[in-house]
């Protein structure tokens, strides 16, 4: 996002003479140039990232998050590899003259069949463990180790800026095969970073306007079929078949959820009204 800047500053100046009757000397007629090249400071790593004791699977999705943003992140060439900050003790004064202002260190660990995660993220100049020890548990598979690497990143983000992070949101979007009466359409879902993409459902037709509810559970989508009018429909993402919200005759899209997720705004044909759904 935001990169250190090497900027180059050009000022060209001509002294503009107005010239009375008096005669001018002919030095003070000549234009003078000046070439001026300034060069920023090259900005500094922000954030060391010890990869987690333990793991080999958080770490490198952390790392790529982080590695987005405007925080210049390295995990190379540390002196050390805490996996807390109780192992600081006696080093952090190496630490501190390396420069960079924050740390981030962990481990993961095997509790009854699920992984959890314990990590912090360390004010370097005065070794205070920012808001204290995180932890995060979750189920040991692909696609939920997956989510609490991005979890993980959004705290570590919001940590050291006060901005919360958005690595483990996701992305709902439409894929187009063939066209007419042969068109199929399929609603997929992948992660922020482009990874892990998955089909919601598909159908032959037209899939519009997909909208998430509050919660990320589930997608609100309407469906047009051949010579028909289009259907709203509800499904969760985790799986599991779609439900038609508007058996009635109309042309029904743009579903909207409440911020509660309990009702759905739609336009439609039908009665011409906007209307609300439970």
């Amino acid at each position: 996002m935001k990169l250190s800047t090497h900027s180059i500053l050009r000022a060209t100046s001509s002294l503009l003479l107005i010239t009375p009757l008096l005669s001018v000397p002919a030095y003070a007629a000549e234009s003078m140039v000046l070439d001026m090249t300034v060069t920023a400071p090259r900005q500094q790593n922000q954030v060391a990232f010890v990869p987690f004791a333990g793991d080999s699977v958080l770490s490198p999705i952390i790392l790529n998050d982080l590695s987005k943003t405007e925080l210049k992140v390295t995990s190379k060439d540390l002196p050390q590899q805490p996996r807390s900050s109780s192992e600081l003790a006696g080093t952090l004064p190496v630490w501190q003259s390396m420069g960079i202002p924050y740390l981030v260190v962990g481990s993961t660990r095997s509790n009854r069949g699920k992984i959890v995660t314990d990590y912090e993220v360390i004010d370097v100049k005065s070794g205070r463990v920012i808001e204290g020890k995180q932890s995060l548990t979750a189920d040991n598979n692909k696609e939920s180790m997956r989510y609490a690497g991005h979890v993980i990143a959004d705290k570590v983000y919001e940590l050291i800026t006060g901005t919360p992070g958005d690595f483990s949101g996701r992305i709902a979007y439409i894929e187009e095969t063939g066209a007419g009466k042969e068109k199929v359409s399929r609603l997929k879902v992948m992660d922020a970073d482009g990874e892990n993409a998955k089909t919601i459902t598909e159908v032959t037709g037209s899939i519009f306007s997909p909208t998430w509810s509050p919660d990320g559970n589930r997608i609100a989508y309407s469906v047009q079929r051949d010579k028909s009018y289009p259907v709203i429909y509800v499904q969760s993402v985790s799986g599991g078949g779609a439900t038609p919200l508007t058996p009635f005759p109309g042309s029904n899209l743009s579903p909207s959820f409440s911020p509660d997720g309990s009702k759905i705004l739609f336009s439609s044909s039908f009665e011409a009204v906007p209307i609300f759904m439970r």
